[in-house]
């Protein structure tokens, strides 16, 4: 936490100050009293975070399986017929007005030898930091000499 009166980060203690009830570091105490110390601390376990890729479909997928298959000389109905999927499922993923599940675009990628899934790692996420979570204190607003 940070102190309410410099803004540093350290243990705070609940202090009257002017007769105003702050919460501030151990340095800043010596100017009111302390009415509450730090509560001692409780180590608490930190989970790991794994980064699992994320699964995305490619954005040409209906005019490559549309070419895939016809390359194959392959007709919609007897796909459909390997995949275990209706001829109309077939259809509209080749027209573009259905996204395959991901099962299903794996069946579709070793079918018709073609790739149709990219794995995308995600970005790290920068934590926050203290100040910016924090807000102002009463240090953000004096000028300093």
């Amino acid at each position: 936490m940070q102190c309410e009166m410099c803004g540093k980060d350290a243990p705070l203690f609940l202090t009257k100050i002017e007769n105003t009830p702050i919460q501030v570091c151990k340095l800043c105490t010596t100017y009111g009293q302390v009415l509450r110390a730090p509560p001692k601390p409780i180590e608490k376990k930190m989970k790991k975070e794994i980064e699992e890729p994320i699964i995305l479909i490619v954005n040409a997928y209906a005019s490559l399986i549309k070419t895939a298959r016809e390359k194959r000389g392959m007709t919609q109905e007897f796909l459909a017929k390997q995949l275990g999927e209706k001829e109309s499922v077939i259809q509209k993923i080749e027209s573009g007005h259905f996204q395959p599940s991901i099962p299903l675009a794996k069946k579709m990628e070793s079918t018709l030898h073609i790739t149709l899934i990219e794995e995308e790692t995600p970005e790290a996420i920068l934590p926050i930091s203290q100040k910016e979570k924090e807000g102002f204190t009463i240090a953000d607003f004096i000028k300093k000499k």
